[in-house]
């Protein structure tokens, strides 16, 4: 891989890790930021998509929370093995506007020798479009965003899959207020942009 290629790579984690650092310490010095409408109305009194419990909320993909997780995967492949190292967050840029992205970094004997390298870099800006009450039970959010997955070209060593892709998205989250319990169906469908390969 080009030296100039694993620099942007680096680059864009330790921007988008700054980027959350500075957004959850500002979130933690301030009051949580008042939700409101696509017309800028105030919906905070009465906010229909019930994300009372923070772990809940932040495991979901459509909630208006910033995280981080620092997380290695690991996969059996029968006798080869991968570790997938991977830096995932959240940054809520705007109560409507959220940007997700991921760092991936592999280590693996895919090719019969062990190599370790940078897998991928994605980004997935979304766009919360609207809060719409169901019943007096249920609640939906619908989101649309774009998902950019970019390869760190290293197909060559078993690692990633040798293009950058994009990959438009359409997701819904129902939320039920009295067990808690949220369906999020997504469509996507993924369009190579690179071949690498």
């Amino acid at each position: 891989m080009p030296p100039s290629y694993s620099l942007r790579l680096l680059t864009t984690a330790i921007v988008g890790f700054a980027i959350n650092a500075a957004v959850l310490a500002q979130e933690s010095e301030s009051e949580p930021p008042a939700h409101s409408n696509i017309d800028g109305s105030d919906t905070s009194a009465t906010d229909e998509f019930d994300e009372s419990e923070d772990a809940a909320a932040a495991s979901n993909p459509l909630s208006s929370t910033s995280k981080l997780d620092i997380r290695v995967d690991y996969f059996g492949l029968g006798s080869k093995d991968r570790v997938d190292f991977n830096l995932r967050g959240d940054v809520m840029l705007h109560p409507r506007l959220k940007l997700a992205y991921e760092v991936h970094y592999w280590n693996t004997d895919i090719t019969g020798s062990t190599e370790d390298d940078w897998e991928r870099v994605v980004l997935r800006p979304l766009f919360f479009v609207d809060d719409v009450e169901l019943s007096e039970r249920w609640a939906m959010r619908i989101a649309t965003g774009v998902e950019w997955i970019i390869d760190a070209d290293n197909a060559d060593k078993g690692i990633g899959s040798g293009s950058d892709q994009l990959a438009p998205l359409l997701g819904f989250a129902f939320s039920n207020r009295d067990s808690g319990l949220t369906l999020i169906p997504f469509v996507q469908h993924f369009f190579p942009t690179t071949d690498q390969a």
